[in-house]
């Protein structure tokens, strides 16, 4: 990638997985690895590189749900918004030159150095402003 960041993703479009446990989503980094054995498992395992480990409970088929209920909670205050429209274009993208890919047999990149990336965070600060002597 262009981050420098090596990886791989295998995609298997063809049914259950043919392995007891199944392989699932593992996201394998140098402060330990996430884990998700089936989407609709419920459960998602953080295990950390010290050998200690913690499960993220949630209610699968709900992400729908949970970015309608982050939107809401951002416009009234309560949280920052998780899924930017950068986010969500990149992973339509993704999807998109995944099926390319599988209709003309070869890789299609999706890794690109963007031209502009907005600074959200700026918009959430305030600068300090001086009053007008007499106020």
């Amino acid at each position: 990638f262009l981050s420098g960041l090596t990886g791989q993703y295998t995609f298997y479009a063809g049914g259950p997985e043919l392995i007891d446990p199944p392989a699932g989503l593992r996201i394998i980094g140098d402060k330990g690895q996430i884990y998700q054995a089936d989407r609709n498992a419920g459960i998602i395992h953080l295990i950390y590189a010290d050998g200690s480990a913690r499960e993220i409970s949630y209610r699968p088929q709900r992400g729908f749900y949970n970015e309608l209920l982050n939107l809401y909670n951002a416009c009234t205050g309560k949280e920052p918004i998780a899924v930017t429209p950068e986010m969500a274009f990149g992973d339509a993208k993704t999807i998109f030159a995944i099926l390319e890919s599988l209709a003309e047999g070869v890789p299609v990149p999706v890794d690109e150095k963007p031209s502009y990336t907005p600074d959200y965070q700026s918009a959430h600060r305030q600068e300090k402003t001086t009053q007008p002597a007499g106020y």
